[in-house]
């Protein structure tokens, strides 16, 4: 079983994006020019992530690299994932991240836990035209 926080493993864009000052994704501003299709899948390739983004503490934008972009829509409430002074950890046994599988936000200062949650499954999003474009 593999441990690895998501800088790790390449998608640090979430612990660094996490970690600015100021990153607070407001959630209404967060799926602004994007459409949910009802499309989801189960798991997507560690290798492909670009970043996992926040929106709130039950929502995360997942960017891939070729530009897919999914939400996924956690199983529980996520104490603290949206919070400038955390990063997140996960185990998985392969190379995806599937639905299900655990996330641990860990304090940067302390190291301490603080909240856990299971990711849901990956919602494909389409980029939509802004009004009057």
């Amino acid at each position: 079983m593999k441990t690895a926080s998501l800088s790790v493993l390449g998608a640090c864009a979430l612990a660094l994006s996490a970690a600015a000052p100021g990153f607070a994704v407001q959630p209404d501003d967060a799926l602004e020019g994007f459409r949910q299709t009802g499309q989801t899948q189960s798991c997507v390739a560690l290798n492909r992530v670009r970043s996992m983004k926040p929106v709130d503490e039950t929502r995360m934008l997942v960017e891939m690299r070729g530009g897919a972009t999914y939400l996924n829509t956690l199983r529980s409430r996520c104490s603290n994932i949206d919070r400038s002074y955390t990063y997140i950890e996960y185990r998985t046994t392969g190379s995806q991240l599937c639905q299900g599988e655990i996330l641990t936000v860990v304090d940067q200062g302390s190291r301490m836990m603080t909240g856990s949650c299971s990711l849901g499954a990956y919602e494909l999003l389409e980029p939509v035209e802004p009004a009057g474009a």
